[in-house]
């Protein structure tokens, strides 16, 4: 018995024909044979995935990335519908949206490497003052270590850098405590 991607792949390729701007069929997808991709050169990042779901074909669109979390734009077609109509459908549904989503997720995707740099030249200068040593965990900058025996872990969140201390004696506490209310 056929599965899904040999028995429509010959539809959507007229289908990527009557679209345009260089849609195609994704080879690299050959795993997955309960759905076909379609991808452009001119939509980068952009894709569009086909799988059957109660008798018709469902259609989505969405931009991949692991930073960016965007719309996903879907339609439904029946199976027996002429594949010029498929295209128009896929056009006015979903490309319609690709260019402002690649957009959205690009600009998302720059602010993302932004703050990583900034992670990267906060580790920098604490690194020269202390002694950092990184966690894989997510929101943890580092856990650092002074020559006078002091330790912690410094957190990044929402609402700014947040700093643990552990090991302090009760002068050291008054020190600090005196730093924090001069800030």
């Amino acid at each position: 018995m056929k599965n899904f991607k040999e028995l429509y792949q010959s539809v959507f390729e007229i289908v990527c024909r009557c679209l345009g701007n260089n849609w195609r069929i994704n080879g690299l997808d050959e795993k997955n044979t309960y759905r076909i991709i379609i991808t452009s050169n001119q939509f980068p990042k952009f894709s569009i995935y086909i799988r059957e779901e109660k008798n018709r074909f469902s259609i989505t669109g969405s931009y991949d990335s692991r930073v960016y979390r965007g719309k996903i734009y879907t339609c439904t077609v029946s199976k027996y519908r002429n594949p010029v109509y498929i295209a128009e459908d896929i056009k006015r549904k979903i490309i319609a949206f690709a260019h402002d989503e690649i957009t959205a997720a690009k600009e998302s995707e720059k602010k993302a490497q932004d703050l990583k740099e900034q992670d990267k030249i906060v580790k920098g200068m604490l690194s020269q003052l202390l002694s950092i040593h990184s966690y894989p965990n997510s929101g943890v900058v580092g856990g650092f270590r002074a020559c006078n025996g002091i330790d912690g872990m410094i957190r990044v969140n929402y609402t700014g850098y947040k700093i643990e201390i552990c090991g302090l004696s009760v002068d050291n506490l008054i020190k600090i405590a005196g730093f924090i209310r001069q800030l």
